[in-house]
């Protein structure tokens, strides 16, 4: 079973996912490159295991980047709250924020 189907639905709108359990760890353990191949991967098979929508390459880019920046914080480095913490605001500032808002006008 595949950890990306691992979800819970409440409701039409929210879902909550344990997918980033597995990919902060292949992170941490395999560093920035390899994160990078994996999250691409993994976004691309919970596309094709439960498809919500069209397919959008961007996205998985977007995820790619996500796991190059989560490599570089954690990768034969002491994890901490703060390294954590501030792992997590950089990919939410330039992936989820300012890459997401740039390709979503395009469409």
């Amino acid at each position: 079973m595949c950890h990306a189907s691992l979800s819970i639905e409440l409701g039409s709108t929210l879902r909550i996912g344990f997918s980033g359990i597995p990919n902060e760890i292949v992170h941490m353990l395999f560093g920035p490159v390899v994160g990078s191949v994996f999250a691409g991967t993994m976004d691309i098979l919970k596309y094709l295991i439960k498809p919500t929508g069209a397919f959008f390459p961007g996205f998985t880019l977007i995820a790619m980047l996500a796991g190059l920046i989560y490599g570089s914080f954690y990768y034969k480095k002491e994890l901490s709250f703060w390294r954590v913490l501030a792992a997590h605001v950089v990919v939410a500032i330039i992936c989820n924020v300012i890459l997401f808002f740039s390709i979503l006008p395009k469409f």
